[in-house]
């Protein structure tokens, strides 16, 4: 018996031994083998980093008055995004050309109305012949191409929602009153656009409004999209193309007077319908969800009487006017302006990696480095220490195997870049963080000598944190307060104020521009543009730039089926004005104040660019010019065409300006305000008048 038990022993004692080096193999693979390689860590890093400032900048966007200082960082995108779609749409162009001959706007060599009008409808034939294509393949068992569950389709929803909740936001900064006279007509067509985009005042038509219906039916949990937390929520796409056509919208209106055409052209191919949108609207419904966003787009779009059918009509107006007022040559050049932005709007969905604008520089991908060299390094090291970085401890945000996620670094390299203890923005040797690290500091001997000169290097160059430069009325005592009195203001602007015919026209022509522009930036932002104020706001726009008020009068159609009936709006009346005065015709409303000059009207322009801070203050001084326009409806001043427009846009006017009005007044500090724009207006309408 014990020649077995032995044996037995002598093989318990080899498999443990056999277990033992096993063991032994798996943990010095664990130890030296690195989940992730050194050479990937600066590629993967770069991408995050580019992810990180493009979804930023998104959010910034969101809030113009807040950071107004990113706006060259925002033309610097623009630019990007339209050089890299233009490459691209150049490749599809040389790939293709031979096989379809209209497969590019650039076969469009110049331009003439007959052949855009065809290569138009040849691209929605094709798109019409695709989808008959894929109904027919859905027939025939094939399955859904978008998504397959209604879970599949509630994340599909949530992706794309950074592009959907900017519906419009490629005209939203396109403020018709700014531009040259010259062009209102043409303009005026884009406005149009915009506003229905923006549901002419109606939130159950508000195209952002009913997207947001359709995330909440999938309880979705992302926030608004001008919340911060938008950006940063675990259900954001990284889907860089979804991020780079947001941003495409959100910048080619941002700089209009220098971007028109590219603004036309962008707007030509956005409001084609695209084979995506008609797949949604089939298997969004079969998937049990609305699909009624989806099919506004397909009516709304349609190339016969929608929106489509209006961009067609205001590139050719575009195009007739510079023909005939700067020449052929110039037309050339603004065509291939106009196709730039078509080809904006058709490759930024199709671009997925990084624009040149958003490559971070050298210095911030090796400050990750050199940090993941630490780390690595140090591995456990802080799980003992109390410090935290953004409520944080410093050892979890260490931790070895969540440093290897890009994500994790990047978010890490934010939260310490903002942690005032450790970073001073521009000041390194105010800067904890390098005390900790320098002889006499707790850490001294972590990094070398170089690799702090490197780190402080880094933290002198860090601009100091945002802060908002707030020049808001109430910081303005001097102009905005001192003639302040209490007043009990109608609202129905029903009582009389004693004004006579003898106008001063040197102080009446600027008053009466600059208020035509007092709220146009309210509606800039899509998502903002669907709340209740904006909406009110939208609808007193609509009646001042001549078009349907919603009290009964059609004052303009909004039918592209034939040309739109020239209508007087507050320019145009405006302008007759002008020359009823025996004045040459002012160009712009640059030209009217070069002319003109007049503090107040500059004044009311700079309050309008920030239509946020100032809303309460806006509002109230339009509706002391609702009054103006009424007495001069009247006065005899104007002819009777115009009259009778004025006293329309008059009705309309004061009937939405009330609404606002309520709206603010039960707001905290608004009435003060409300009343103090009304009454510094009315004071300086009567200096128009001797």
């Amino acid at each position: 018996m014990e020649q077995p038990t032995q044996i037995w022993v002598l093989g318990f004692g080899i498999t443990l031994i056999l277990l033992a080096y096993l063991y032994y193999i798996a943990i010095v693979s664990v130890v030296h083998v690195e989940p992730y390689p050194r050479q990937s860590d600066g590629a993967s890093t770069s991408h995050v980093l580019a992810l990180r400032a493009m979804k930023r900048l998104y959010h910034r966007l969101h809030h113009p008055e807040e950071f107004a200082h990113v706006r060259p960082l925002a033309r610097q995108c623009l630019d990007s995004l339209l050089a890299q779609t233009n490459r691209l749409a150049g490749q599809h162009w040389d790939q293709n050309r031979s096989h379809k001959v209209k497969s590019s706007i650039y076969c469009l060599r110049e331009f003439s109305r007959k052949d855009l009008q065809s290569f138009l409808e040849a691209t929605n034939t094709e798109i019409q012949d695709e989808w008959e294509r894929y109904i027919d393949a859905r027939k025939a068992g094939h399955p859904r191409e978008l998504f397959q569950t209604a879970d599949e389709a509630s994340r599909w929803i949530e992706q794309i929602s950074p592009v959907k909740l900017v519906d419009g936001a490629w005209l939203g900064h396109l403020r018709l009153n700014h531009m040259p006279f010259s062009l209102h007509s043409v303009l005026k067509d884009l406005w149009q656009i915009l506003s229905e985009e923006l549901g002419d005042g109606d939130l159950a038509k508000n195209h952002v409004h009913v997207f947001k219906e359709l995330l909440r039916s999938v309880d979705s949990k992302l926030p608004d999209a001008d919340h911060e937390d938008f950006i940063s929520s675990k259900n954001s796409t990284d889907d860089l193309s979804i991020w780079n056509s947001a941003l495409a919208q959100l910048t080619v209106s941002l700089f209009p007077e220098d971007h028109i055409p590219e603004i036309l052209g962008f707007n030509l191919h956005f409001e084609l319908v695209t084979l995506e949108t008609l797949k949604a609207t089939k298997e969004l419904k079969e998937v049990g969800l609305d699909p009624s966003y989806f099919l506004l787009h397909v009516c709304i779009d349609n190339t016969d009487s929608g929106h489509s059918a209006i961009a067609f009509r205001a590139v050719c107006n575009f195009m007739e006017h510079i023909r005939e007022t700067e020449g052929l040559a110039a037309a050339g050049r603004y065509w291939e302006r106009i196709q730039n932005g078509f080809c904006l709007s058709q490759f930024s969905t199709k671009l997925d990696v990084p624009i040149d604008t958003f490559s971070p520089d050298d210095r911030e991908v090796g400050i990750v480095s050199l940090l993941t060299s630490k780390v690595r390094a140090s591995r456990k090291v802080h799980c003992n220490s109390p410090a935290r970085i953004k409520g944080q401890l410093i050892g979890k945000w260490l931790d070895s195997e969540k440093w290897d996620c890009p994500n994790w670094r990047v978010d890490f390299l934010e939260a310490f870049t903002h942690a005032e203890q450790w970073i001073c923005p521009g000041d390194s040797s105010h800067s904890g963080f390098i005390q900790l690290i320098s002889p006499g500091g707790k850490m001294f001997g972590s990094f070398t000598s170089d690799e702090r000169e490197v780190l402080k290097e880094w933290i002198d160059k860090l601009s100091p944190h945002d802060v908002a430069k707030r020049e808001s009325v109430r910081n303005e005592p001097k102009w905005l307060f001192s003639r302040r009195r209490h007043l009990e203001i109608d609202v129905a602007l029903s009582e009389k104020t004693c004004l006579t015919d003898n106008i001063v026209f040197e102080r009446a022509i600027p008053l009466w521009f600059a208020a035509c522009c007092l709220l146009e930036g309210f509606v800039a932002i899509p998502i903002k543009a669907a709340a209740q104020l904006s909406l009110s706001v939208l609808k007193v726009l609509r009646v001042q730039k001549g078009f349907q008020d919603g009290l009964g009068h059609d004052i303009s159609s909004t039918n592209a089926a034939a040309e739109r009936e020239a209508s007087h709006d507050l320019v145009t009346i405006g302008l007759t004005m002008v020359r009823s005065a025996g004045f040459s015709a002012a160009s712009s409303i640059g030209e009217v104040l070069e002319r003109w000059p007049l503090d107040f009207s500059s004044k009311m322009l700079e309050l309008s660019q920030r239509p946020e801070e100032n809303k309460a203050v806006l509002i109230g001084m339009a509706m002391a010019f609702a009054k103006f326009h009424a007495q001069l409806s009247s006065s005899g001043l104007l002819n009777r065409s115009c009259s009778e427009a004025l006293r329309m846009i008059v009705e309309g006017e004061t009937h939405h300006l009330g609404s606002c009005w309520q709206l603010l007044a039960e707001e905290e500090g608004c009435k003060y305000q409300l009343e103090a724009g009304y009454d510094m207006a009315r004071t300086e309408i009567r200096r128009g008048f001797k």
